[in-house]
């Protein structure tokens, strides 16, 4: 016989949740761990959210916690609504390097780290919503042009056309 639905919804299930792992580095990485964490945390506050609501909604705490508050609706936006995918990896990329960055530069309190983010991700959600040449207003500009900009003054990341 065939795969009930069921089984077959826990099989997507389970390969989003792994394509989720590998997009935060794998297994080891202590976002993958983090985003395993709050996933079952939502799956008991949330049981009648779909797979894919708790997943977004693990991930976008994951992303939070962080990079600061705000972050994790700036990624997703940055990589066209989804919490997957290139786009994706190349906006936490870029809140990676941004992070380093303020460590390599004697900033290693978490607070501090996750308040310049929310800071950086702020200004370039105002910008990008207030200059006129931004796509959010009709414009050329995408939100990364923003995004870069203001992650890119922690250090130097090559600026996203």
């Amino acid at each position: 016989g065939g795969s009930s639905l069921a089984e077959m919804s826990a099989k997507s299930a389970k390969k989003q949740f792994d394509s989720k792992i590998d997009d935060l580095g794998g297994n080891d990485s202590p976002k993958a761990q983090a985003f395993a964490k709050n996933l079952d945390e939502e799956r008991k506050v949330n049981p009648d959210k779909t797979s894919n609501e708790q997943m977004d909604t693990a991930m976008k705490s994951t992303l939070n916690q962080e990079f600061g508050p705000g972050s994790g609706a700036m990624i997703k936006g940055f990589a066209g609504g989804t919490f997957s995918g290139s786009k994706f990896k190349e906006a936490v990329g870029m809140y990676e390097k941004a992070k380093h960055g303020m460590k390599a530069s004697g900033i290693t309190d978490k607070k501090e780290i996750a308040s310049k983010l929310k800071e950086a991700t702020v200004t370039a959600r105002n910008a990008f919503t207030a200059d006129k040449k931004s796509k959010f207003n009709g414009g050329e500009k995408p939100l990364g042009h923003y995004l870069s900009g203001e992650l890119s003054k922690f250090r130097d990341i090559d600026k996203l056309e």
